[in-house]
């Protein structure tokens, strides 16, 4: 009977249910309560509904589980994307727009984002990319250069890129007379093209060729240098000698604003034949080292190129927040003995006997200097061309290791046994210098341990190269970096007898039909065998005392992706990309 009830009373609960949803009132209360466990959501809800009909009240409690998943935090791009802006800060500003006249690295790193060249030096020592030439092809006698342009490319005033227009750049700078040079010096033409050039030919549209009076070795680089970058003839037609202060190019990048020393801001070409990511580019001159890394670490910039210290390096290389970007470059810093004919502050008579030269290498401790002062930021010298030059590099040439005791023997042996005594010119600082104050001051503590004095005088750079580049010093130190990746630069302008920049006046005739054989000939194989043969000479007659050669470093953001730099150091910021 009690069953009977309970279950009379069960339908009557359910009849006024329904009832009540069908004509009563109902009050609806609802709790959530979210918990998150291993980022899945999960909701519960209880709900309770109470009816009202004749006075009677049920009330019926339910439960209600649902899953959901959270809405996913977007993954961050594995690839390349378009979009962003950047700034990039380096350690000096820079004083033109003109590639013909640009002596400077800061000048450069600006130049190559708004111009192309006909082609483009890679990370590899001795390759070249294609950029407004496609292909190229050399003749067998190492004379004719040709090259097939890339259509359809058009300066970012929308006129025609072709063949007239590179002549009309390579004319400009090989006429002295040409009323477009506006005043431009042609360092970088002078030196490395003007001597060999004969013709210069556009026969089509497309076609562009040079036609050499001998055969130049080095050529194809000297084509891919700061003088080698394509203007806009109609620019200059139209704006005569302000046509360089609002640059019309065929590059990654578009002028848009130069505030002299302050900052250049560039747009992307984006009618330009390949790919660029970013939006835009600033590029800003901070010269203290303190107030660029400050700069990065606060996010007022990206990218970082600076002349950084070893313990600098060390130190940020713990910073999360960064990447140091390390690359090698054609570098050598050395010890420059002068062989000159003694004159007034001119030349060191002892530096012109071999096996002093040899006694100074042997009584230098380089290994210390690289791990001890430089911290592994170099690698050890032994001549001048160091593994930034690859193939180039002779790496198997005569080493002087430290050995105090030979040292001391050499000396004697050269009538020196009771010592020597010179001025040692040291640079304050200045890129590619390192710590030279660090290494002088090692070197003079070596030194003095086989009796030889070396007084030590620290000046500003400019003071320091003028009087180094004069040849008005008994001993200088200084750290060389190259324009170019072809042994030619660093092995004849710096120790072919008679050239500007052999200060220490080397003489080796020997060398001088090496190096003289070498720039003449197109063929990589023979002229690699000549170079190593040359490099061997350098370091058997101890030209200098080879100390180390360089890194350069970059440091970028967390948001920056893809940094590079091609083999002598322009960054590739085409090729960036931001993580926003």
């Amino acid at each position: 009977m009690r069953h009977r009830f309970v279950l009379l009373m069960g339908l009557m609960a359910t009849f006024l249910l329904l009832l009540g949803a069908a004509c009563g009132t109902k009050t609806v209360e609802v709790e959530k309560i979210v918990q998150v466990e291993k980022e899945v959501l999960v909701e519960v809800e209880k709900i309770k509904e109470v009816v009202v009909e004749r006075e009677v009240v049920v009330e019926v409690e339910k439960e209600v589980v649902r899953i959901a998943t959270p809405t996913p935090i977007p993954a961050k791009p594995t690839s390349a994307v378009k979009g962003g802006s950047l700034v990039v800060a380096q350690s000096a500003a820079f004083d033109t727009l003109d590639g013909a006249d640009t002596r400077s690295i800061e000048g450069r790193n600006v130049l190559y984002q708004m111009f192309d060249t006909l082609v483009g030096i890679t990370r590899d020592a001795g390759a070249f990319t294609p950029q407004l030439a496609e292909s190229w092809s050399v003749s067998g006698d190492g004379k004719v250069y040709t090259f097939k342009l890339r259509e359809g490319v058009k300066f970012t005033d929308g006129t025609p890129f072709n063949a007239q227009a590179v002549k009309w750049n390579f004319d400009r700078q090989y006429d002295m007379e040409n009323p477009n040079r506006h005043g431009a010096l042609l360092i970088i033409f002078r030196i490395f093209m003007t001597a060999y050039i004969d013709k210069i030919e556009a026969p089509d549209a497309t076609t562009f060729r040079l036609v050499l009076n001998k055969p130049f070795g080095p050529f194809m680089e000297a084509i891919a240098m700061q003088s080698g970058l394509i203007a806009s003839p109609t620019s200059f037609e139209k704006n005569g000698k302000d046509a360089l202060k609002n640059p019309v190019t065929t590059g990654k990048f578009k002028f848009i604003e130069w505030k002299k020393g302050q900052r250049i801001v560039m747009e992307r070409n984006d009618d330009y034949w390949g790919n660029v990511w970013l939006d835009r580019l600033t590029i800003v001159p901070i010269p203290e080292a303190a107030v660029q890394i400050a700069a990065l670490s606060s996010g007022n910039v990206d990218v970082l190129l600076g002349t950084l210290t070893a313990d600098a390096v060390k130190y940020l290389e713990n910073d999360s927040s960064l990447t140091v970007n390390s690359f090698v470059y054609p570098h050598y810093w050395a010890v420059h003995l002068s062989q000159r004919e003694v004159d007034g502050s001119t030349g060191y008579a002892p530096f012109q006997n071999l096996l002093v030269r040899q006694a100074l290498n042997y009584a230098t401790n380089k290994q210390s200097i690289v791990t001890d002062i430089l911290k592994g930021t170099a690698s050890v010298s032994h001549a001048n061309l160091g593994p930034a030059y690859g193939k180039w590099q002779n790496a198997n040439v005569t080493q002087y290791p430290y050995n105090p005791d030979k040292a001391k023997e050499l000396l004697a042996k050269a009538g020196y046994a009771d010592g020597l005594e010179f001025t040692l010119l040291v640079p304050a600082s200045g890129a590619g210098q390192q710590d030279a104050r660090a290494m002088a001051t090692s070197i003079q503590a070596d030194w003095a341990k086989i009796g030889v004095k070396a007084n030590l005088k620290v000046q500003e750079l400019v003071t320091h190269w003028t009087q180094t580049r004069a040849g008005k010093f008994q001993a200088s130190t200084y750290g060389w970096s190259s324009i170019m990746i072809d042994p030619y630069n660093h092995m004849t302008n710096n120790f072919r007898s008679g050239r500007a920049i052999n200060v220490m006046g080397f003489s080796n005739a020997a060398y001088d039909a090496l190096v003289d054989e070498a720039a003449g000939t197109a063929d990589p194989a023979k002229r690699k065998e000549l170079y190593d043969k040359a490099q061997e000479i350098l370091a058997t007659d101890a030209a200098a005392v080879f100390v180390n050669h360089g890194k350069t470093y970059a440091l970028t953001s967390s948001r920056v992706q893809d940094f590079a730099v091609n083999i002598v150091l322009v960054p590739q910021m085409g090729d960036v990309w931001v993580l926003d």
